[in-house]
């Protein structure tokens, strides 16, 4: 078997190909000279994209085979692609299933073709103008955004998975900074009311002491009046015991005893009434109008402390929300900064922004005309073709004559061959297939007399 690996002494490049008998096309075989554009050319239905699909299935092995790829009416079809020092032979049998393989110069087998083939292929395949036409569609777009990501290296999906969680994340507490600040501007704040709620019962609680100190008062008022009044009595007896002295001689001594008596009991009771203290007078008026005030005070209180604690609760979310923008600040510096560092196959072609647009020379691509498109991505398939110098592509009556001639330029430029299909029967294609065969198209000056 021969070594895939082997050095060969020219670049491997489409030299021609033989079909038989595979989808709409009986027979066509072909050389090709080194940088020659192939344009296949005709109706539809008429077996031209049918070339392009049997070279591609040859080029991609057994899991490029398409169902129902042999001619109706047959039971076998082949393809055969001669790329100088190989050659790929499909030979698809209704009975016997498909058969790949790859052969040397020397005539033998490969040792694992399909290794070989991935060798030849470009980044995105054989198709030039596939870049192009990717950005038709937004999951297109994206697609062309990861090609150019995977040429250059970078890989976003760690990033872009964390700044998608935490832009959520800040979304949620943006929603609460509204919320709480849409209640705050709402809400009454008294800067002169009690920080705390006072609770009724305990203002009852203080005006009871305070009618308690009110009674002990009064009643020591009693009291003290009493003594004096006593004080009075005894001193009036003492006057009138006087008077009498004379008249009571035999009473005297008793009296006189009695007397000192009283005056001595007059002298105690006037010393504990000097000794009582009457507390200074208290009203309870003060503690009065607080406990009417109280609720009103406290509804003040009540509605000061929701204020603070909406104002808490969203000076923390506008807190959390910064944190939130700072780590997606951080994550786009962090791209940037990658995107900055990367190299991409194509000068002027990169991506930009948060989706990871793709730009070229700092315009998006998609606005750039149809015919910039084309040239981009034909530049693009040939700055990451692999080994073999081949490009494929069908539809190109999409591109007008101009743009077709850009195309063809820059491939042949490189040394590389297009294989192309076109809805036309017009000078410009290289043959025109019609009923499965390839026919020669009329030029200029020809008749068909």
């Amino acid at each position: 078997m021969t070594d895939e690996n082997a050095s060969t002494t020219e670049a491997i490049r489409l030299k021609g190909f033989r079909i038989r008998d595979i989808f709409a096309v009986e027979f066509v075989e072909v050389e090709i000279a080194e940088g020659e554009t192939l344009i296949i050319g005709g109706d539809n239905s008429q077996g031209k994209t049918s070339i392009l699909r049997a070279i591609w299935m040859a080029l991609g092995g057994k899991k490029a085979i398409y169902d129902d790829a042999i001619r109706h009416g047959c039971s076998k079809g082949s393809v055969v692609l001669d790329v100088g020092d190989y050659t790929i032979g499909l030979l698809l049998d209704s009975c016997k299933g498909p058969r790949f393989e790859v052969r040397g110069a020397d005539g033998k087998p490969v040792r694992a073709p399909m290794a070989l083939l991935n060798k030849w292929k470009g980044m995105i395949g054989y198709d030039p103008l596939e870049f192009a036409r990717l950005g038709e569609t937004p999951e297109g777009r994206r697609k062309q955004s990861e090609i150019l990501m995977h040429q250059a290296g970078l890989d976003f999906s760690e990033i872009d998975a964390k700044a998608k969680e935490v832009y959520e994340s800040r979304t949620s507490v943006g929603q609460d900074v509204k919320v709480h600040a849409g209640a705050l501007a709402t809400m009454p704040f008294d800067e002169d009311a009690p920080k705390e709620v006072t609770l009724v019962t305990d203002l009852l609680a203080e005006r009871e002491v305070i009618v308690g100190q009110q009674r002990k008062r009064a009643a020591a008022v009693t009291e003290k009046d009493a003594m004096i009044g006593n004080v009075t009595i005894i001193e009036g007896r003492v006057a009138a015991n006087a008077t009498e002295i004379e008249e009571l001689q035999k009473r005297i001594e008793g009296l006189k005893e009695m007397n000192k008596a009283n005056n001595k009991k007059a002298d105690e009771l006037s010393k504990k009434a000097d000794a009582i203290e009457i507390p200074d007078e208290i009203t309870t008026t003060e503690i009065d109008e607080r406990i009417a005030n109280a609720e009103e005070t406290n509804n003040t209180v009540r509605s000061n402390l929701a204020y603070l604690a909406t104002k808490a609760h969203l000076d923390d979310a506008k807190k959390e929300y910064q944190g939130f923008s700072d780590i997606l600040a951080s994550l786009q510096a962090e791209k940037a900064d990658m995107l900055a560092n990367a190299k991409f196959p194509l000068e002027g072609l990169g991506v930009r922004g948060d989706d990871n647009e793709v730009v070229y020379n700092g315009t998006i691509f998609a606005n750039l005309s149809s015919s910039e498109q084309y040239r981009v991505s034909t530049e693009q398939a040939l700055a990451t073709a692999g080994d073999l110098k081949l490009a494929i592509s069908d539809n190109l009556e999409s591109l007008d004559p101009k743009t077709l001639k850009m195309v063809k330029d820059l491939i042949s430029a490189r040394g590389a061959n297009l294989v192309a299909a076109r809805v036309s029967t017009g000078e410009e294609c290289t043959f025109i297939m019609q009923e499965g065969r390839a026919v020669e198209p009329e030029r200029k000056g020809e008749s068909n007399a």
